[in-house]
């Protein structure tokens, strides 16, 4: 649907989409140029970190809630493994 502007009877439009604007050629308009715009430095590399870890990327609240479906930890960890005892004392089960 987006740019392309093709209806889909599965697919409800989003508020989001809809705010860009009242008229569906000029919120096509907006939302393609926005697309072209791409992500900054900082949102890229925080894309990859995110990609070479297998981790999900999106806000705390979002890589939480998946985390938690998932049964798996889901945040970033620097390079390196972390001593165990200091995950116990900070996970507060040493």
């Amino acid at each position: 649907m987006k740019a392309e502007g093709h209806a889909d009877r599965l697919v409800t439009p989003h508020a989001a989409w809809l705010a860009l604007d009242a008229d569906p050629a000029s919120r096509r308009a907006r939302y393609a140029a926005w697309v072209s715009e791409g992500a900054d430095a900082v949102e890229m590399e925080g894309i990859r970190v995110h990609l070479m870890q297998g981790k999900v990327y999106g806000s705390q609240r979002f890589q939480r809630h998946i985390g938690s479906l998932a049964g798996l930890c889901s945040e970033v960890r620097p390079r390196g493994r972390t001593c165990l005892i200091q995950r116990e004392i900070e996970s507060g089960t040493f």
